[in-house]
């Protein structure tokens, strides 16, 4: 899950997290905030992608456009699954494979709707 938001993340650290761990350790949000600002940006984590994931993390990202949003805050609530589907015909995607890849996406999408 941690690759998953990570990509999804864009390969950005989310500096909240850092903060609010500094802040469990007893530093002021004030002091967490200059401490990472010091630091500077973190190195970027490297991970891999076991090849039975690839096909199903690839079509998850070509979803970009397939996702419904809430109407006054804009956030993503969910795929919109029969786009998805129109996608998936769309790149012959194979209904043997269909399956299999409807599982993984979903693992995918309750990474980005539960962070």
């Amino acid at each position: 899950i941690a690759a998953v938001q990570h990509w999804l993340r864009g390969g950005v650290e989310d500096e909240s997290e850092r903060i609010a761990d500094l802040v469990k350790f007893g530093a002021s949000e004030a002091d967490a905030r200059a401490f990472l600002g010091a630091q500077g940006e973190p190195a970027a984590g490297c991970f891999g992608v076991w090849s039975g994931n690839s096909e199903a993390l690839e079509l998850f990202f070509r979803l970009k456009r397939c996702w419904r949003l809430h109407p006054f805050s804009g956030k993503p609530v969910g795929l919109d699954w029969g786009q998805v589907e129109a996608k998936v015909r769309l790149l012959r995607v194979g209904e043997d494979r269909w399956v299999e890849l409807v599982g993984k996406m979903e693992v995918c999408e309750g990474v980005v709707l539960n962070p």
